[in-house]
């Protein structure tokens, strides 16, 4: 296939879609390219992660390489992962795929 998923799927309705969930989970959700480049901006959100963490430009860097570390291992098991993020908290990491395809 080897089409971004922005070209399979709009960008807006992604986003709609993302903060949909996050409102229902109430929990934070972003969407990557395989290359950990932001699809769309993050929805919801601790005031913890959103206020404390990621206000510092270290806080960001520990969340992105957190987020990154995570994806990788998600790419490689292809099935969603729940983890610590590098704060302690509960996060977690899934797979789009469409057609097989990551």
């Amino acid at each position: 296939m080897n089409r971004s998923i922005g070209e399979i799927i709009d960008v807006e309705t992604m986003r709609l879609l993302q903060d949909g969930f996050s409102r229902v989970t109430e929990t934070g959700a972003q969407i990557f390219d395989l290359d950990w480049n932001p699809i769309t901006c993050c929805s919801g959100g601790t005031e913890f992660c959103n206020v404390l963490t990621k206000s510092s430009k270290l806080g960001c860097e520990r969340c992105k390489r957190s987020d990154v570390n995570a994806s990788k291992e998600v790419i490689k098991k292809g099935e969603l992962l729940v983890y610590h993020c590098h704060a302690g908290l509960i996060d977690f990491s899934t797979p789009i795929t469409i057609e097989d395809e990551i």
